[in-house]
């Protein structure tokens, strides 16, 4: 399970704090109500994340069965080189696709492009998506591709970030960039890639069942990503 997998520690700490939070209830009754939710909870979520990468590509396939075929077509992916981003990649080439890779780290990015197959198909971007330093720079990259006969058909807004810790314990530099990256960099650069954008075009955005999970030690990712929803 791609989630679980990459994540076993943070779900560690989802389990302590869990069990922090049910022995303060003194109620036995109200204890197994709990204990029996959370369960159906995990359940379901499991199920739920079981291939996170699956069904943004069955989004895109349909969007792209309507109005365009996938193959030869360019695609610009957020959070290239995290475990969806690089899940997505893998899918998008076997499509046929061209990708434009984006992610903070440039050493991260050339190292994926050396591990996909036919590496004269991509091109990548380092920039910072949490601050408007970044979000120029994508957007004055894509420019100039444009510019050089290098259409992008597709926009894959995938990146995104959490701290797992109580409200009270987290920083105001923290929180803005949770902000900053799950939502603001997504509509930003929605709105800038509709100027460079091929017509018919796909805009994804890839966001997380945590939008209608409200999770203990995840309250500013659960808002960040309920706003996505909504976006």
């Amino acid at each position: 399970m791609t989630y679980l997998t990459s994540h076993s520690t943070l779900d560690q700490e989802h389990i302590k704090l869990f069990a922090s939070l049910v022995n303060k209830i003194t109620d036995k009754d109200d204890q197994q109500a709990i204990i029996d939710g959370a369960n159906m909870v995990f359940r379901l979520y499991g199920e739920m994340l079981t291939d996170l990468a699956a069904p943004a590509i069955t989004l895109v396939k349909q969007s792209a069965g309507y109005a365009m075929k996938l193959k030869d077509k360019r695609v610009l992916l957020t959070g290239a080189t995290g475990g969806i981003g690089r899940a997505l990649c893998l899918t998008l080439v076997e499509a046929g696709c061209h990708l434009i890779l984006v992610g903070r780290d440039q050493a991260k990015l050339d190292q994926l492009i050396d591990e996909l197959p036919q590496s004269s198909n991509y091109l990548s971007i380092a920039a910072d998506i949490s601050c408007p330093e970044g979000i120029a720079t994508i957007d004055k990259e894509c420019q100039l591709y444009i510019q050089e006969g290098i259409d992008i058909d597709i926009v894959i807004n995938n990146a995104g970030c959490n701290t797992f810790a109580y409200l009270a314990q987290r920083t105001p530099t923290s929180i803005e960039q949770e902000i900053a990256v799950n939502i603001s960099a997504t509509i930003q650069l929605t709105k800038l890639s509709l100027t460079w954008l091929n017509h018919p075009g796909i805009i994804l955005n890839v966001g997380s069942t945590f939008a209608a999970i409200g999770y203990p030690g995840y309250a500013t990712y659960c808002a960040t990503k309920g706003g996505y929803l909504s976006f």
